[in-house]
């Protein structure tokens, strides 16, 4: 994610310098075979022009962080209006990044925007006392966009500091903290069995449906003892056959996800029955999510993708996992079948996202 942004830092620049010296080689007067030394003016013209373009958008965005995303007249490293949000220089240059990334709205400026982010990113990596004051700005905007600003950048940060203030978060009475703590153990992706238990006790007393659908965002397979894989079955159980569709979705998938034996995987098997299309569309997609592929898994997938009154999008999800299992004849004929009615639409179904 840190080079993703750090491509948008450089865009200008490697755009300025890329087609400029393409189109100075490629219209060479020597390669065309032609004398033009107009043309070689122009094309060196054109190079010095981008080149200036690019210089003066790292200039614009060099200027744009350094003042909070405020102008030459606004104090530039305010966490709140008129208050001071840091005090040393790292702190300093970390808050105006964040103030200029919250001055952006929407989808303004995306370029900015990544060129925001990166300075923010570079600082928290780089100085420890940066980091602190972010992860304390963090607790205190929790609730916030300037929270789910900042906890999107730390979680490119794989840090076990970071983590541990993520799930004290999560472990927290306070409901914004709570979520945002979840939500930033699921950027992280860090695989740690206290992170991972902690996670498992809210799911076991969890009662707000919000709480329990990002905890279940933030369990990441992972290979542990059966023992422990068997605390985590125990702990999803209970949510498929929530009252909630999203909740009882989003429990088969990890459930299918964590199985280890044909058992395991009878309650995603009966999601395909479910009242609810969303459901029976994880319970098709957690299907094909499963370590474990068996036949039962294949005779349910097979009698959806051949169910003409089945929703598409369960079909498809259906037919998609249903080539990850081994095949037998009716299998086959039916994905076959399937797939030639998909060719036959002229171009693939977007399917939605389920993960």
């Amino acid at each position: 994610m840190a080079r993703q942004a750090w491509l948008f830092v450089t865009l200008g620049t490697l755009f300025g310098v890329g087609l400029g010296w393409f189109i100075g080689s490629a219209l060479q007067p020597e390669a065309a075979g032609v004398e033009s030394p107009r043309l070689r003016q122009e094309v060196e013209m054109l190079r010095a022009k981008l080149q200036a373009d690019a210089q003066r958008w790292q200039q614009r965005a060099e200027d744009f962080v350094s003042h909070g995303g405020g102008s030459d007249e606004h104090a530039p490293l305010t966490s709140e209006p008129g208050e001071v949000a840091a005090g040393g220089s790292g702190e300093r240059l970390a808050a105006q990044a964040l103030d200029a990334l919250g001055s952006l709205e929407g989808d303004e400026d995306e370029e900015l925007r990544a060129f925001a982010q990166a300075k923010l990113l570079t600082q928290l990596q780089n100085d420890p006392q940066a980091l602190e004051w972010a992860l304390r700005e963090l607790e205190q905007h929790a609730g916030s966009e300037r929270g789910a600003e900042l906890a999107a950048v730390l979680g490119m940060i794989s840090d076990y500091e970071i983590e541990a203030r993520a799930l004290a978060m999560a472990r927290s009475g306070n409901l914004d903290q709570k979520l945002l703590g979840l939500e930033l153990l699921d950027r992280l992706d860090i695989d740690n069995p206290d992170t991972r238990q902690g996670i498992i006790d809210i799911l076991r007393t969890e009662q707000r449906s919000d709480v329990l659908a990002s905890a279940l965002y933030a369990l990441h397979p992972a290979v542990v003892a059966p023992a422990h894989a068997g605390q985590v079955r125990a702990a999803l159980k209970p949510l498929v056959s929530h009252s909630e569709a999203e909740l009882r979705r989003r429990g088969l998938i990890s459930l299918a996800r964590w199985s280890a034996e044909s058992a395991d995987l009878e309650p995603v098997v009966a999601g395909l029955a479910d009242s609810s299309v969303d459901v029976r569309a994880g319970a098709a997609f957690a299907l094909g999510q499963s370590p474990v592929k068996n036949a039962a898994g294949r005779a349910a997938l097979t009698a959806t993708v051949a169910d003409t009154d089945e929703d598409w999008v369960v079909r498809e999800l259906a037919w998609h996992s249903l080539g990850f299992f081994p095949q037998d004849a009716a299998s086959h004929q039916a994905w076959a079948a399937f797939a030639e009615l998909r060719a036959g639409l002229g171009e693939a179904v977007q399917l939605p996202e389920f993960d």
